[in-house]
């Protein structure tokens, strides 16, 4: 689905030869853009990563060497307020390399 307020979404079963069908309550569900990590700046002496989560929601950071094996870094509250509405940034001083990093809802 594309970004935005959905609605009236129902799941619909039409049923076979031992069950009858049926159609699920109304929903709406919302699309948030994705929130993508960006490396905001890197070098030999740090790395930043931000992103734009759903307001009030927990993120875990999650980083890998070699996206076999996952250690959580840190897990941050993406704000509901103020001029970083909704953003999460996390700098690791030195980075570690190679670094790849990941994001999840708990």
């Amino acid at each position: 689905m594309s970004p935005g307020t959905h609605g009236n979404i129902t799941a619909l079963y039409a049923g076979d030869g031992n069950h009858n069908g049926s159609t699920s309550a109304s929903y709406t569900q919302i699309v948030l853009p994705v929130g993508s990590l960006a490396i905001a700046s890197s070098g030999s002496e740090q790395v930043t990563l931000s992103f734009t989560g759903m307001p009030g929601a927990d993120y875990v950071l999650e980083r890998s060497s070699n996206l076999v094996k996952w250690v959580q870094v840190v897990t941050n509250t993406a704000p509901a307020s103020g001029p970083d509405f909704g953003r999460i940034q996390y700098t690791e001083t030195p980075p570690h390399s190679p670094a790849y990093y990941r994001t999840w809802q708990p």
